[in-house]
């Protein structure tokens, strides 16, 4: 192949290939590393780490800092210069229609159990580490309350108290906010009472912080309806909703620990559980998350279903969830109404349900959410999960976002697979009209099909693999500068593009080849030297 001595872009002897990034000489090489498949949303590190800014509907914004200790006296008055050093103070001086902003920082912790009273409030957490430590009691209590949204913040108890109490309140979101409470085998992380209603947790992760593998992350009570819980994830218990009117489970992950993952007692109606990953346990884990087979055994606290549905509840729905066993700690997938089914095929045989359960074989790998935190879970799906692609889109609660929203949402599970893909090109002219691009890729999954986009109407198609780049070529039929898009698709249907602007060379386009242009031994090339002669 030749190389072609090419017009000056931006200075001579610049490649005609250019991007919006940058230019090089002689090749411009452009890599996506860590590259999305959706290019519309940023999606934060796998560290959790997630940055908030509020700006209320209405009313005004109240600030709140927290800081290591407890404010003796508080002599803040809720501006930004001036913000409250105890949340309780800034939620007293809400109103309906009022923001709160609760700013927080590394090692700092409010000590304080939270009341709030006051309805149409939000409460948001910026940055990653907006703590609130009840002590000994609740983090926060949202006491007779509606249309409260709470979000990103951190909120921990640590005597036997939940995180969380939503009592006889209405329209509450609580989202993307860290839970963690250490409940043993006396409480949960969430409780809803039966007084409440319409309450959705979403894109959070909550914590038993038992050991025992015997506690529960979101307990429901009787009464209780509209319940929302959607793109969660839930380390070392799972979900008991006892007589609740109205329960949505929906694209969340469980990591159970001796109880089921989920459980629906007393007569519920109207339940959807659908798109849920539910896992066990295991040694290798932090014990932190739970008990894991041996353990649950040995302490004799059972090994339970991983999901159970009374014989009194009615009208639920179960289907699209994906079941992980660790080794050798096969459970049965389900009890229904009273009876156990050892395997997916003898369940959905007897009772019509779950038709689209899968059985999951890729483990998924553990994550850390949030700095200045010890607790993993292994939540993020990995390349030839049964999860990835095969979600129910239209589930009752299922999210449009995951639990980092990233979009689109189309897998199992609290946390969209995002396969380690990347490509990069490299590209040079071959003729005065005629280019070759190579796509170099790496993937976790192996080989990939490369789409390129030529700019002008036509393209073409080839493989590639890590070891093995795509050479593609194209000829333009005039000259012009052309917009190249290269599209690398992964085995799960996965996609990341990158692109290059081809100036075609024309008339300025000079093959180098062999042949010299001026040998001044023997004159060749000129006429008008002889050998060993000199020419200026």
């Amino acid at each position: 192949m030749t190389t072609a001595q090419l017009p000056g872009i931006g200075g001579a002897g610049f490649d005609a290939f250019s991007s919006p990034a940058s230019k090089s000489v002689r090749e411009q090489r452009l890599a996506l590393s860590g590259a999305r498949p959706t290019l519309s949303s940023a999606r934060p590190a796998l560290s959790g780490t997630r940055t908030s800014s509020a700006t209320p509907a209405t009313g005004k914004t109240i600030y709140a800092y927290v800081f290591n200790g407890t404010c003796a006296a508080d002599t803040g008055t809720g501006a930004q210069n001036a913000p409250f050093c105890l949340l309780q103070d800034a939620v007293n001086a809400a109103q309906p229609g009022d923001t709160i902003d609760l700013q927080g920082s590394v090692g700092s912790s409010d000590w304080e159990s939270v009341t709030v009273k006051t309805s149409g409030i939000s409460i948001v957490g910026i940055g990653d580490q907006a703590w609130v430590n009840g002590g000994a009691g609740p983090a926060l209590i949202l006491d007779h309350v509606s249309n409260v949204t709470v979000s990103n913040l951190m909120l921990y108890s640590n005597d036997l108290t939940p995180a969380v109490e939503v009592v006889g309140s209405s329209g509450v979101t609580l989202d993307s906010s860290y839970l963690s409470a250490y409940t043993k085998n006396t409480t949960s992380t969430v409780t809803i009472d039966g007084a409440s209603s319409g309450v959705a947790i979403t894109r959070s992760y909550l914590d038993t912080g038992s050991q025992g593998g015997n506690s529960t992350a979101v307990s429901v009570a009787s009464g209780a309806g509209t319940v929302t819980l959607a793109g969660d994830v839930l380390a070392g218990g799972g979900i008991v909703a006892t007589g609740v009117k109205g329960l949505n489970v929906a694209g969340n992950t469980v990591q159970r620990g001796c109880k089921a993952a989920i459980d629906i007692e007393g007569g519920s109606s109207a339940v959807n559980l659908e798109n849920n990953v539910l896992e066990d346990a295991n040694p290798t884990t932090d014990q932190v998350l739970g008990g894991y087979h041996s353990q649950c055994t040995s302490n004799g606290q059972g090994w339970a279903p991983d999901v159970t549905v009374s014989a009194e509840s009615t009208t639920v729905t179960a289907d699209y969830n994906d079941f992980y066993v660790y080794g050798a700690d096969a459970t049965a997938p389900y009890r229904w109404a009273g009876t156990t089914y050892p395997t997916l095929d003898g369940f959905k045989a007897a009772t019509s349900q779950g038709t689209h359960d899968l059985t999951e074989t890729k483990a998924p790998t553990s994550v850390l959410f949030r700095p200045n935190t010890s607790v993993d879970v292994d939540a993020r799906p990995q390349p030839g999960s049964a999860a990835i692609g095969s979600a129910n889109p239209s589930a009752p609660g299922e999210l449009g976002s995951d639990f980092y929203g990233t979009t689109p949402y189309t897998d199992r599970g609290a946390i969209q697979y995002a396969p380690d893909l990347t490509v990069a090109v490299t590209g040079e002219h071959t003729s005065a009209f005629g280019v070759s691009l190579s796509a170099d890729v790496t993937s976790a999954s192996g080989a990939l099909s490369v789409h390129v986009d030529w700019g002008d109407g036509s393209s073409s198609d080839a493989n590639a693999a890590v070891t093995n780049p795509a050479v593609l070529s194209h000829s333009y039929a005039k000259l012009g500068s052309y917009p190249i898009l290269v599209t690398a698709t992964d085995r799960a249907g996965y996609s990341v593009s990158n692109s290059l602007t081809a100036v075609t060379a024309g008339s300025q386009y000079v093959a180098f080849g062999p042949t010299r242009l001026l040998d001044s031994r023997d004159g060749s090339g000129t006429p008008k030297v002889g050998g060993y002669s000199t020419t200026r």
